[in-house]
C-alpha cells in the first residue's frame, strides 16, 4: 500500500533522518536485512520482496517489466509478456489505445537534487541485487537492447533510467 507521507518536505525530512548513521534505513541496511525495512522503505526493497518467493518458487516463472519498458517499449513489452503468459497478442494495430494512467496525480514539487542523490546511493547495492536476481533468473525481457541495459557494465538503475514520471500521453 503507497501511502502519501504529508507535504514533501516533510517527505524529505523523513528520508534525512533515516539515512543518518543512525537512522532506522541506514540500521537495516547495515545488518542481517532479515527484518522488514522501514516502512516507506520496503516498498523499494524488490530483491528482499522476492527473496522469500524464489525458496517456493522457481525464479522463471516471475516476469519484471519496467516502467521504462512498458512507456518507451510498449508493443514489444505487450509481446513479451504475452509470450511468457503463453498468449500471444493477434491484433498489434491499436497498442496506441493501451495508454495507462500511470501517472502520479499529486502535483507536487520535485525532490531536491540532493535527497535524491542520497537515496539513489542508498538503494544502489539493492538494486544491484535486483539486477542480478532478475538477470540470473531470467524473469525480463531478452533482447539486444535489455541485454546491454542488464549487462554488468551498466548500473542497475539504468532498468528504469528515462522513465517518466508524469508521461504526457499517459505512458
Amino acid at each position: 500500500i503507497v501511502q502519501k507521507v504529508q507535504k514533501e518536505q516533510t517527505l524529505e525530512k523523513y528520508v534525512e533522518q533515516q539515512l543518518k548513521d543512525d537512522g532506522e534505513a541506514m540500521q537495516w541496511f547495515k545488518g542481517n536485512q532479515t527484518e522488514d525495512p522501514p516502512k516507506y522503505f520496503k516498498g523499494s526493497s524488490y530483491a528482499f520482496l522476492i527473496k522469500p518467493w524464489l525458496k517456493r518458487f522457481n525464479g522463471s516463472q516471475f516476469t519484471v517489466v519496467t516502467l521504462r519498458q512498458y512507456q518507451t517499449r510498449t508493443a514489444e513489452t505487450l509481446k513479451f509478456i504475452g509470450q511468457r503468459l503463453g498468449m500471444e497478442l493477434t491484433d498489434k494495430k491499436e497498442l496506441g489505445e493501451h495508454i495507462f494512467a500511470n501517472e502520479n496525480k499529486n502535483k507536487h514539487l520535485p525532490m531536491k537534487e540532493a535527497i535524491k542523490m542520497k537515496l539513489e546511493k542508498y538503494f544502489e547495492p539493492l538494486d544491484e541485487e535486483w539486477k542480478a536476481i532478475v538477470r540470473d533468473n531470467n524473469m525480463g525481457m531478452d533482447d539486444p537492447i535489455e541485454k546491454l541495459i542488464m549487462s554488468k557494465f551498466k548500473p542497475a538503475r539504468a532498468m528504469w533510467e528515462h522513465e517518466s514520471i508524469s508521461p504526457k500521453a499517459g505512458r
